[in-house]
């Protein structure tokens, strides 16, 4: 009886849940049809193959620059390919050094000649048994030391080409001249001005250079284009911005019809729009938002139940949420009516101010100054109030704004900035030492390559080993003993990798018993290289998160910016997680290595081996970077396609929604968010230029991705995509910005990469030069030394840099690095001296972010025309993203009203809930 009662207590009628709460009403097609026109209006308009570039107008300067950005790049690496890389790739592949195919058979690394047999003995000799350190410093030792250019690249019948003039040519079509450089010349006939690479007897094939590098003379002609289409889609969109100025300096107790009279000595005014210290307000509008839903779907499942059982009874469980939701929602209600009492006391932040003719916007801008000088002397009669000096500049697009970040200063973002970035380089931080310690998983045992093993090492084919030997062998492996020599010390590694890769891992011959200690050393290495690339994965997307949540925690006034905070992040993050710490990781650093000897760390940090550019190097960590740049690649476009699966699967199950929301949710495609695209693509760019030299694939490789990604992402903001906020041009200036810093890292690279392999000196460098290069590096002489002077000859690698091959690449990194740090420097005397000839009158005062008239109608033409795009009003109750949250929630009937079924099936639109008192 006890249970009995138990159960019914569980229970609920669904009568009373039908008084209560009413009939559940099926979600309505046609309403969400309707309330997510809006959003989805582009996608009958426009088609993939016939909308041209220029038409992407539509959705504001931002997103038209992100697709030309897009074309540009696909042009401008598909033209580096043709010019430098296909030749190089070429050139590379006539080389002789990897026996195995893989992506380092097209890189530089190949054109060593390391399976030559006096070669192959003179680094077997020297390095068997050794550290891979030692192994590495031997190989460079070899190739710095002999001339291994001299053996000549076999074309197609008996032709071949100096290996010597063939690398000097291709590091000139890389550079493409900076300098009128000298490339390689005959004796008797050949001048300078041209690179000769000499075929067979008698033929010469002659590569003659211009005086501009491709990819910087391109970034700056993306700059230049990038204002010009900016400006153009400025002239051919009108919005309310075109019409609209924003004032700040207003005295906090400032009223809405006193701004207006002030203004209206310039012209009509049609709006007014205060802005107050809001944000708790629209915080707590956005949670009741949140609960409402909440609510409503809460509701749903009930009233479908009992709807389902008219005279049966509901689980308890299900009715019990409703209460707690409506004490949620009625305890934001009281919140909101609490702010609300007290708003009219408010501090004013700013005001939006919209004028009927676009002249009269022009002429405010031009009769208040933004100069400290000339506002400090302003007229009285130009101050608000005879005293308030208003600051007043354009404004920016109403869906841009983030009102409730509008009431923080300056110096308040300052302080979280300054957080945001501590937080920042830790996590970085944190991120170097995981792919330090991933790279030290890799980096176990000596090199080995198994036709030394078997030139040392007492064993057969059949793997048979004296018994006495094999107890040698394995009492050495990994012994400090001076008993031990260094042959004995590698030949168990080398006995029982042979086992492993003839018979297997699985123990059970005397052979694999033996072994065993080794297989599990193996085994390791072997699965750490999956960790070493899931680590770097896993820790860009726990970057990419925490760097949505830092730029939001950072409270800025608009949405662009920040999306270029996210964007930056992003692309910093990326490229030092995934290529700085990933070099600094693998390459062998004297001074760095000191640092951590004998600590908790050593082991774990600053564990490379390679000391320079050599063909292990291309083989290891070339070879890596190759993959995950086609793999990042592969997976952009993967994640449009997977978009598209995910909407189209939540549209096909659209029947189960419970709630008009949802039912709308399933008509609205994803967000097309620019600043996380900006920051891959930079990242692309940096190491495509950083490593395309000593990789000429990877021109190939991001040429392909910028031209997939243009039609993949052109379809997707066409037709799966709701219509994207209108963004204005500052990310593309942003991100056209730092793209000729790729030239640098692209230089310092190709000048080391290309001098790896010896040649004579350029004869235009003098003692001089050779002097102040000296001088140079020895600034950098402690980090390359460990003490005792013998990492690090300074000399030697002055010596390297002016080589025929690569000291053109030197004249250019001067160049275009000076070029770069006067860019910065003159910016900042540029923006004084405008400063001080603003104050003088010299020039003209005004924002610079405002255009000169460019004869759109007045603004009531504009919209009863329809030529105006976006929102006709600065008021928050018409931004779509803060409608619902301000929607007046007073009586439960308006969290969520829709029409009542009816025989007609016509239905307009949704009712939209009544505004808030808010605005």
């Amino acid at each position: 009886m006890g249970a009995l009662c138990s159960c019914c207590c569980r229970l609920v009628p669904s009568v009373e849940i039908v008084e209560q709460y009413g009939t559940w009403i099926p979600p309505s097609d046609d309403v969400a049809k309707a309330n997510t026109k809006v959003f989805r209006s582009h996608h009958d308009t426009f088609s993939v193959s016939g909308t041209r570039t220029a038409d992407m107008s539509e959705f504001g300067e931002g997103h038209t620059l992100y697709f030309y950005f897009l074309k540009w790049f696909s042009f401008i690496f598909a033209l580096l390919f043709l010019i430098t890389g296909l030749p190089s790739l070429v050139v590379n592949v006539l080389g002789n050094y990897y026996e195995e195919i893989g992506p380092e058979l097209i890189a530089m690394g190949n054109l060593g000649s390391f399976h030559d047999i006096q070669a192959a003995a003179m680094i077997a000799n020297a390095t068997v048994g050794a550290s891979d350190i030692e192994f590495e410093e031997a190989t460079v030792a070899f190739f710095r030391n002999n001339d291994t250019n001299a053996e000549p690249l076999h074309l197609l019948g008996s032709s071949s080409i100096k290996k010597e003039d063939a690398q000097l040519a291709v590091s000139i079509l890389d550079l493409i001249g900076w300098a009128e450089v000298a490339a390689c010349y005959d004796n008797t006939t050949h001048k300078n001005m041209t690179s000769c690479l000499r075929i067979g007897d008698e033929q010469w094939l002659c590569v003659s250079y211009d005086r501009a590098v491709v990819y910087f003379a391109a970034t700056l002609l993306v700059i230049r284009s990038q204002e010009r289409v900016a400006k153009q889609v400025n002239v051919s969109t009108v919005t309310i911005a075109d019409y609209s100025i924003r004032v700040t300096n207003l005295p906090r107790n400032a009223k809405s019809e006193e701004v207006r009279e002030f203004f209206e000595r310039y012209g009509e005014v049609l709006m007014t729009e205060l802005v107050k210290t809001d944000c708790e307000l629209i915080s707590c509008a956005k949670e009741k938002k949140d609960a409402v839903q909440q609510f409503n779907q809460a509701k749903a499942i009930v009233q479908k139940k009992a709807m389902a059982n008219p005279k049966g009874h509901v689980w308890r469980r299900y009715v019990q949420q409703l209460p707690e939701w409506e004490n949620k929602v009625g305890n934001c209600l009281s919140r909101m009516e609490e702010f609300l009492s007290t708003r009219q006391q408010a501090e004013v932040v700013c005001a939006f101010v919209t004028l009927k003719e676009e002249d009269q916007k022009l002429t405010i801008l031009d009769n208040y100054p933004n100069s400290f000088g000339r506002r400090l002397f302003m007229r009285k009669t130009k101050r608000f109030r005879g005293q308030h000096r208003l600051k007043i500049r354009q404004a920016t697009e109403p869906t841009d704004i983030f009102w409730e970040n509008l009431q923080f200063s300056a110096f308040y973002r300052f302080k979280r900035k300054a957080i945001t970035t501590l937080i920042k380089y830790t996590a970085l931080l944190i991120g170097f030492v995981l792919v330090n310690v991933a790279t030290s998983m890799k980096r176990g045992g000596n090199t080995l390559d198994q036709e030394m093993c078997d030139s040392v090492c007492e064993y057969d084919e059949d793997l048979a080993i004296d018994e006495q030997l094999s107890r040698t062998y394995r009492s050495c492996w990994k012994s400090t003993s001076m008993d031990c020599t260094p042959a004995e010390k590698s030949c168990f590694a080398c006995y029982c990798e042979k086992v492993i890769l003839n018979v297997g891992t699985d123990l059970g011959t005397p052979e694999q018993n033996y072994c065993k200690d080794y297989i599990s050393s193996f085994a390791l290495r072997t699965v750490s290289q999956f960790i070493a690339v899931s680590a770097v994965v896993l820790i860009n997307l726990t970057l990419t998160t925490l760097a949505v949540k830092l730029s939001s925690f950072e409270r800025h006034h608009t949405r662009i910016s920040e999306e270029r905070s996210l964007a930056h992040k992003l692309f910093l993050s990326q490229f030092l997680n995934t290529v700085i710490s990933y070099l600094v990781a693998t390459t062998y650093v004297p001074r760095l290595r000191s640092f951590v000897e004998g600590t908790a760390v050593d082991g774990f940090l600053f564990v490379g081996v390679y000391v320079d550019t050599t063909p292990s190097w291309y083989q290891e960590v070339g070879r890596s970077l190759t993959i995950t740049m086609v793999t990042q690649c592969g997976v952009r476009l993967l994640r449009v396609g997977a978009k598209y699966v995910a909407f189209k699967w939540k549209f096909w199950w659209r029947s189960s929604s419970l709630t008009q929301a949802q039912m709308d949710d399933c008509y609205v495609g994803p967000e097309f968010d620019l600043a996380p695209r900006y920051g891959e693509l930079l990242n692309l760019v940096f190491v495509t230029m950083l490593f395309g030299s000593g990789m000429p694939i990877l021109y190939f490789v991001s040429a392909a991705s910028f031209f997939l990604q243009y039609w993949a992402e052109k379809a997707e903001i066409l037709k799966l995509s709701r219509r994207p906020s209108a963004y204005g041009p500052d990310l593309a200036r942003m991100a056209a910005n730092l793209l000729p810093w790729a030239t640098l890292w692209h230089l310092a690279f190709s000048m080391w990469s290309f001098s790896f392999y010896k040649t004579a000196r350029s004869p235009f460098v003098s003692e001089e030069s050779h002097k102040h290069v000296e001088w140079f590096l020895n600034l950098f002489y402690w980090i390359f030394s460990a003490g005792d002077g013998s990492e690090f000859d300074v000399k030697d690698c002055a010596n390297r840099i002016l080589q025929r091959n690569s000291a053109h690449h030197l004249v250019a990194l001067i160049v275009v690095g000076m070029c770069l740090i006067l860019k910065i420097t003159m910016s900042t005397w540029i923006a004084a001296l405008r400063e001080l000839a603003a104050f003088l009158g010299i020039i003209k005062d005004t924002d610079g972010d405002a255009t000169e008239a460019t004869g759109y109608p007045a603004f009531s033409i504009a919209v009863r025309s329809r030529l105006l795009v976006g929102p006709t009003s600065y008021a928050i109750k018409t931004n779509p993203k803060y409608m619902y949250a301000m929607a007046n929630t007073r009586g439960w009937n308006t969290m969520e009203r829709r029409p009542q079924p009816s025989s007609s099936p016509k239905i307009k639109s949704a009712p939209i809930p009544e505004a808030s008192m808010l605005i």
